[in-house]
């Protein structure tokens, strides 16, 4: 995972954006952060679904690089499903245009 860059919200969410397809991943922390929950219950969640993935990558942090778990799209979209479904509106309103565009095989 040699292409992720890091970007911090104002609020200080990470994010790791892969540069070469733009598949975005979060941490654990993250997750916790974007559903509005305690981090202890992302952890639950995710420690029951079998069907998750996680790939590690290498952050530098304060106290030097760090091995960190990050979640890919899906796992983000299940939290987000699970614990923030106001969200959900936000994220279809976002995508609808270029669903639609796709489906009409118009290419801007």
């Amino acid at each position: 995972m040699t292409n992720l860059t890091t970007y911090t919200s104002s609020n200080g969410l990470e994010l790791f954006i892969d540069g070469t397809t733009g598949e975005t991943f979060a941490s654990q922390p993250g997750l916790a952060s974007i559903c509005e929950v305690a981090n202890s219950t992302i952890a639950r969640y995710l420690s029951g679904i079998a069907s998750i993935d996680t790939k590690t990558a290498e952050v530098l942090t304060d106290t030097g690089l760090q091995g960190v778990a990050l979640y890919d799209e899906k796992a983000i979209l299940k939290c987000i499903i699970k614990y923030n479904p106001r969200l959900i509106f936000l994220l279809a309103k976002a995508g609808l245009r270029v669903y639609l565009h796709d489906l009409a095989g118009f290419v801007s």
